[in-house]
Order: C-alpha cells, then structure tokens, then sequence
C-alpha cells in the first residue's frame, strides 16, 4: 500500500533524521514481525508459536538458516496469509519502516 507522503505529518527533515537511523541496521525478527503482525497473518499468537509449529528446531540464527527453504516456503503458505517467506519478509520490512519513519 503506497503512503502519500503530502498527507504525513512528519517534516521532511524528520525523516531524513529517521530513514538515516535505519541505514544498515539488522532488525531481529522479534522486532520485525511483533505479535500483532503475526496474529494478523496466521494462526499464531507470536513468532516463537509460528516457529515452534513449524516443527523446526529453532535457537540460533544458524538452525533458522539451515532450514530448507522449500520446506520452509511450504508451512509459510499453508499456515499464513502469504505464498512465501519472501512475501512474509517483505510486509513486515514495510511495515517495520513505516512504523520507524511514521511514528
């Protein structure tokens, strides 16, 4: 959903303040898919429910990654509201900006 930036009420210099925070910061997924964007997607009450549903043995950043990605696309789409975690990531990155930019 395009944001119509003459209808913010955040300054242009504010912004630029703001999207210059951002720049290269690594977002945990936590912070990036909160309990509500999970419970607005899925079935889940928050990303550790998600995850531990999965069936997936997730602790670290390196079990996450070493799940296969085809397995991992396939509970994404029959247990969310995308066809991918591709598609997951990229609402929640959208929404995490929009709510660091706008808020």
């Amino acid at each position: 959903m395009p944001i119509k930036l003459d209808t913010v009420s955040t300054s242009p210099r504010q912004l630029l303040k703001k999207a210059k925070r951002l720049d290269g910061k690594g977002v945990p997924l936590n912070e990036l898919m909160p309990s509500g964007f999970i419970q607005k997607h899925s079935k889940f009450d928050s990303l550790d429910s998600l995850m531990k549903a999965s069936g997936f043995n997730v602790q670290t950043e390196a079990d996450f990654k070493a799940i296969p990605a085809e397995e991992w696309n396939q509970f994404i789409a029959l247990n969310t509201n995308f066809d991918s975690w591709h598609d997951m990531l990229s609402e929640a990155g959208r929404l995490y900006i929009h709510r660091q930019l706008f808020t």
